[in-house]
């Protein structure tokens, strides 16, 4: 018998429904407090959390499965640590960096890592790794969170990602069935289109998906693309019960199938919403993520369920194996409190810049290499949103405190006007050196990936006649459109990169033995 037949239809829809949940909102707002716990007593199965910290995060974790009639599980993307949703946590590098030191091991290392920070906060079922192969330079969204270009790079370290969260109970997530890597739209802006057979897709795609289904993962998320060749009704694979067959039976994958978000507007835009969560689990998912509206949700998905004993056997099929995913999470029979051990944190700081430090590739004059103390250097930092100003006072510090040169530091966005240009070059006219750190790399709704012609304008007027370093902190294609003396490119912006390129400028390599 099911562990669902007993279950109402609210309580069979609710349970395989996955809502946002803004951590910050939960103890700042108590209308949105009170919608969350009204979730939890419907029977909602768990929640992918955003924002607040680590204290915050637990806190509100342990709350709610106080109040939960079956134990929640908490997801959430931490693709390079914890950071990536919350303000605390270790930054590792970006999964483009770890696939260049070359030892799928780091991989290993650091989904165990990021794994015992999740469950520190509460948090069982970590959305990573990405087995996308990233095979279009242009591609907006993927980029440096895939581990490299080729199916064996990205098979081998995502095994080992995988290999290391389960090993601590924490379930991985192989995403974006059946590969997101050779787009060039961000499915959070518009719906990606894939010219591919399935012929064309099993030769490069799906090889890392299927290795993660030989290496045991829990869990897959399918991703928001059309296939037209696979499914001529150009749905996008998340509500595509062609495209999802492909995982269940030529991939003979028995794990839990959940969504990519279904507040995106690959999907919101193109169907109705209330309509969107039902749509998704009756297609083949087991679990519908973030749809916009979860009590609209449930309701339209119990009334389809009262009126269709097909859809609640298929439904009960997927409580069941989320029941088992909870199961192998130790969540089930009774959930287990978490305790936050600050120690975990320091431990890890070291060991991600050690795998940072292996990850960066030099190009050019290593000469310059590290800057002499009587060089007096011009350092810019090239922005791509306003969240990148802390990466780039991150770096400026870091930096300033390694070197005893003579700095300037400033910032640059795509604002940059000639007069802006010019007072820098007055401002900078003794400067020997000319040292850009770049940050741009994927971003959710930005739509692009490229530096934007002002900038590449900007970096060649204020680069002339002088010795140039490039430190390319995210997508390493911009090299193929800049000049300069030495490049330094260390796939990723996170704490651990950072202070890995001051290190190769300093070298202070004695910070590499704390």
């Amino acid at each position: 018998m099911s562990i669902a037949s007993s279950w109402s239809s609210t309580q069979l829809a609710s349970q395989l429904i996955m809502p946002r949940l803004n951590t910050d909102s939960f103890f700042t707002d108590s209308v949105y407090r009170k919608s969350i716990e009204d979730l939890v007593l419907m029977g909602i199965g768990g929640f992918c959390i955003f924002d607040g910290n680590t204290e915050t995060a637990l806190q509100m974790t342990e709350l709610l499965q106080a109040i939960a009639p079956i134990p929640l599980i908490f997801s959430s993307d931490f693709e390079y640590g914890l950071p990536m949703r919350l303000t605390e946590g270790t930054s590792f590098p970006h999964a483009m960096a770890i696939g260049r030191t070359n030892e799928p091991s780091n991989a290993y290392l650091i989904g165990q890592a990021i794994a015992k920070e999740a469950l520190s906060v509460g948090v069982n079922w970590n959305f990573a790794p990405v087995c996308d192969i990233n095979s279009n330079k242009l591609n907006p969204i993927i980029n440096i969170r895939s581990y490299g270009e080729t199916p064996e790079i990205v098979s081998r370290f995502s095994a080992e990602f995988i290999k290391g969260t389960q090993e601590k109970s924490v379930a991985a997530c192989a995403k974006h069935f059946p590969g997101h890597g050779d787009t060039e739209t961000d499915s959070h802006l518009a719906l990606p289109v894939l010219k591919k057979t399935i012929q064309e897709l099993s030769q490069l795609e799906l090889k890392p998906f299927h290795n993660a289904v030989q290496n045991g993962v829990w869990s897959v998320m399918i991703g928001h693309l059309a296939l037209p060749a696979i499914d001529d009704s150009h749905k996008p694979a998340s509500l595509s019960s062609s495209i999802i067959n492909i995982l269940r039976q030529d991939l003979n994958f028995e794990g839990l199938i959940v969504t990519d978000a279904l507040d995106m507007k690959a999907v919101i835009d193109n169907y109705p919403i209330d309509e969107i969560a039902y749509m998704a689990l009756n297609a083949g998912n087991d679990i519908a993520l973030m749809p916009l509206n979860p009590i609209d949700s449930i309701k339209f998905m119990a009334d389809k369920i009262d009126s269709d004993n097909n859809l609640k056997r298929k439904l009960e099929n997927s409580a069941e194996r989320f029941y088992n995913l909870k199961r192998k999470c130790g969540l089930i029979p009774q959930f287990a409190k978490p305790h936050l051990h600050n120690q975990i944190f320091s431990d890890h700081l070291s060991k991600a810049l050690k795998i940072a430090h292996k990850s960066v590739v030099l190009d050019g004059n290593i000469n310059l290499l590290p800057i002499p103390n009587d060089v007096k250097i011009a350092v810019y930092a090239i922005l791509q949103t306003d969240h990148d100003l802390q990466s780039g006072n991150r770096f400026f510090t870091m930096l300033a405190q390694a070197v005893e040169n003579d700095c300037d530091f400033a910032f640059i966005d795509s604002s940059i006007i000639d007069e802006h240009i010019q007072g820098f070059l007055d401002g900078t006219e003794e400067a020997e050196l000319i040292i850009f750190a770049v940050f741009i790399k994927s971003v959710s709704f930005i739509g692009s990936v490229q530096l934007e012609e002002n900038l590449r304008n900007a970096i060649t007027k204020l680069s002339a006649g002088k010795k140039t370093i490039i430190v390319l902190f995210g997508n390493p294609y911009l090299s193929e459109a800049l000049k300069y003396d030495l490049l330094i490119s260390t796939f990723s912006d996170s704490f651990a990169s950072l202070a890995a390129s001051v290190i190769y400028l300093s070298d202070r390599n004695d910070a590499l033995n704390y």
